[in-house]
Parts: C-alpha cells; sequence; structure tokens
C-alpha cells in the first residue's frame, strides 16, 4: 500500500470550472479483485441533459449526506465522460473525474456501455456505488477499446475511491485519451475559479498534483484501487484521543488502544458489519484469526464521536 499526500492549493485556469477547496486528501494506492455490481440501479440515459456539451445525467440519489469540498450533498449527476459532479441550485460547484477521457458509448450503442448505481451498508457505514461498464473512447479509431471503473463514495469518513476494472487498451495506443496523454484523468477538485487535483506518475505509487495536462504514466491494471481519505477531519483532534491498532497487519489478535468506554466495529471494505464489541477499558484485544485475509475498518464510537481506520488481516 502507498501513499501520495497533498499540502498545497494552486488555482488552474485550463479548467472554466466556483467555491474554493476546504478539504485536503491523503490518496492510498492497493489493489483487490474488481467486482461488477449486482441489482443496481440502470441510470436511463435517453434523456440526457446537455448543457455541459457531454451528455449528464442528473439527480442520482446518493442515499445520504456527503461532506465534500466543503459542501454536502444528497444526490450527484454522472457526466458520460468519466464525471461525478455535485451542484448547489442548479450550478455546478465540485466534481470528482474516476475516467475522465473523451469516452462514449461503446460502438455508440448505450446497452452495450451501461452506467449503474447503487448504495448499499448499515446506516452510518453506506456506500454509493456507480460503475461505468465497458466504456468506450470517442478518439478510438478503430472502435476496439473500452475500460471499467467504478466511483465509492464512504458515508463513513467522507472518502472516496477509484476502483479500475478491465480494460482492452493497447500500450501503444495514442488516440484515446486527452492531447495525447498516456491515462485518463483521475482527479477532483472545485469549478470557477479552478482548483484541480490529479494523480499523476506511476499507477502504483501515485502522486497529487495540479498540472491538468499530466496524467499517470499508463493506464492502471484491473484490480487497482485509489482511496481518497480525510477521516481526521471529521474528528476534533483536541476532543480526542488518537486511535491504534496493532499489530497491522494483524494475524490473529488486533489490539486497539481506545479513549475509553467505546463502542468497536469491524466492517468489511464493502461496509458489511464483520463483528462488534463493547469496551470499557482503554485497551481492546479482538481475535481476528477467522478472518478473511485483507482489507478491514475498525471503527470506535464514544462519547467523543466516531474514528476510523484501517487494518490489514494477513
Amino acid at each position: 500500500m502507498k501513499t501520495a499526500i497533498v499540502s498545497f492549493l494552486v488555482p488552474i485556469s485550463l479548467f472554466l470550472f466556483s467555491t474554493a477547496i476546504g478539504q485536503q486528501y491523503e490518496v492510498t494506492y492497493s489493489a483487490a479483485s474488481y467486482e461488477s455490481l449486482i441489482d443496481a440501479n440502470l441510470v436511463n440515459e435517453e434523456d440526457p441533459d446537455m448543457a455541459t456539451g457531454v451528455p449528464l445525467y442528473l439527480n442520482i440519489p446518493i442515499g445520504f449526506d456527503f461532506l465534500f469540498l466543503g459542501q454536502t450533498y444528497s444526490e450527484l449527476a454522472i457526466a458520460e465522460n468519466g464525471y461525478a459532479i455535485f451542484s448547489v441550485g442548479g450550478a455546478l460547484v465540485s466534481f470528482i473525474s474516476f475516467l475522465d477521457s473523451d469516452l462514449k458509448d461503446f460502438q455508440d450503442n448505450p446497452e452495450e456501455s451501461p452506467i449503474y448505481y447503487s448504495t448499499e451498508g448499515e446506516v452510518g457505514n453506506r456506500i454509493f456505488k456507480c460503475e461505468m461498464v465497458n466504456v468506450g473512447f470517442e478518439e478510438d479509431l478503430e472502435d476496439d477499446d473500452y475500460a471499467n471503473a467504478q466511483l465509492w463514495i464512504h458515508e463513513n469518513c467522507n472518502e472516496f475511491e477509484i476502483h479500475i476494472g478491465e480494460s482492452t487498451i493497447d500500450p501503444i495506443e495514442d488516440d484515446l485519451f486527452w492531447v495525447g496523454n498516456t491515462s485518463p484523468f483521475f482527479a477532483y477538485g472545485d469549478y470557477n475559479p479552478s482548483e484541480v487535483y490529479l494523480l499523476a506518475g506511476d499507477p502504483v505509487d501515485p502522486f497529487l498534483q495540479v498540472n491538468p495536462l499530466i496524467t499517470l504514466n499508463e493506464m492502471p491494471e484491473n484490480g487497482t484501487v485509489y482511496t481518497f481519505s480525510d477521516c481526521d477531519l471529521s474528528i476534533q483532534e483536541e476532543e480526542t484521543t488518537e486511535l491504534t491498532c496493532f499489530p497491522n497487519p494483524a494475524t490473529n489478535v488486533l489490539n486497539v488502544t481506545l479513549s475509553g468506554a467505546s463502542d468497536v466495529r469491524i466492517l468489511s471494505m464493502d461496509g458489511a458489519l464483520v463483528s462488534s464489541h463493547q469496551a470499557s477499558q482503554k485497551r481492546l484485544s479482538i481475535d481476528v484469526s477467522s478472518f478473511s485475509p485483507g482489507m478491514y475498518m475498525l471503527q470506535v464510537s464514544s462519547n467523543q464521536g466516531i474514528q476510523s481506520t484501517r487494518f490489514c488481516k494477513l
């Protein structure tokens, strides 16, 4: 697992994108099996809003309130060029780009490139998921390349993830992405005045930067996950004791250091409850020997609020 963090704000004028970014995200790379959405809602592509010049599908419910760049949203719009767009009073405010390129329905057929969405999990740990399936590229002269990607928005910690699925992109292709770039844009930011944060560099060791003409060195592999986290922003630091767990990775026992009486829950990365515990002391030992290998979310609720962290089970 590798991490990149941005700590500066620089406006960019190349995007005609109103408000200033109020959150800074830590970005983590990981790998996980890409799972297509099942029993999800199909986006109706029959009558898109064309005000932006790109097919835009409006009023998609997130399923919970999502705090993003200083505003809280309960719905979003999906643009056919790989954006999730957040608006207030009809004005575009901010966005997440999870497969930004000059995209189209594969072979100009919406049924070949459907868009799905769903909200899963329990209250407090719900996840909104949106998936672009087998989406094609406007500049693909052979019309034989496609890609798959998902955006996950977490109720817990207001973090989001970009999941990359299968693609048929030949590494030597130079006619698929904007202005000859080597991958789509994976980014988030605000509109007007624009502030845009993009992943660049090695797909397995990326860094955030503010030059919209630079992308990742190549298309990320199937199973790539980029997690944009700001969990620390949901807790008043001066009022809480830092949540720690060890060893991490854990094999048999996970030790959790707490601030006092707490409810402790362990969740899978798709938001499902794995185990729950009540603690009255400042330390809790949890048997994780029967857990399947992988990443988990540790969530602790106390009178000081909710804290979360992740751990790996070997």
